[in-house]
């Protein structure tokens, strides 16, 4: 059985290791690798259509099939489930690349930024809570080592930190100022 199992030899590459500088011009490991490390749509639009012209200028145009199934899975990687997009790497004529590759790339940057807007917005806005929350907590912590002294506010921590709500929170602000007694604080504190 030995003598019929196939014996090919392979290089593995490590395409984003690459650097595309000191690789041969024109050359569809160059190529590739540069479309592996393309960081901006304009770069994935300009190496598509070095890519197609290059492959027509050699007569490879058969190629060009691999290699828009290629940049389609990728996209689909980048892009989620959104569906397939349709690519043509074929370059026309006049603009010296598909319209229909600048195009959805174009479209699944602006969508990709949308989206990375959205949920930068949405971090940030549970951060300001978050840091909303931890301001608060100090100034009522302070405010009540000032009238009542830092032991009352060490005993008060520990009853802040388990509050999430700001509506009990502030309750708990007004009994700072409101109450006479340290222990009166703290009972408050405790019910909130």
């Amino acid at each position: 059985m030995v003598g019929y199992l196939p014996r090919h030899r392979y290089l593995l590459l490590d395409l984003k290791a690459l650097d595309p500088l000191l690789l041969p011009v024109e050359n569809v490991v160059s190529l590739v690798t540069m479309l592996e490390q393309a960081g901006s749509q304009t770069q994935l639009e300009e190496l598509g259509a070095s890519l197609a012209d290059w492959l027509r200028r050699i007569g490879e145009t058969e190629l060009l099939d691999s290699f828009e199934a290629w940049i389609t899975q990728v996209l689909e990687e980048r892009t989620g489930p959104r569906g397939r997009p349709d690519l043509n790497i074929g370059i026309e004529e006049e603009s010296g690349m598909s319209s229909v590759l600048a195009e959805r790339v174009r479209k699944w940057g602006d969508e990709l930024n949308q989206q990375w807007l959205e949920k930068g917005i949405r971090q940030g806005r549970r951060e300001g809570i978050r840091q909303g929350r931890r301001e608060g907590v100090r100034l009522i912590l302070r405010l009540a080592a000032r009238r009542f002294g830092p032991p009352v506010a060490d005993r008060l921590a520990p009853l802040l930190n388990e509050l999430s709500d700001p509506g009990r929170i502030a309750a708990v602000a007004d009994a700072v100022i409101e109450c006479e007694t340290a222990e009166d604080l703290l009972a408050r504190a405790e019910k909130a």
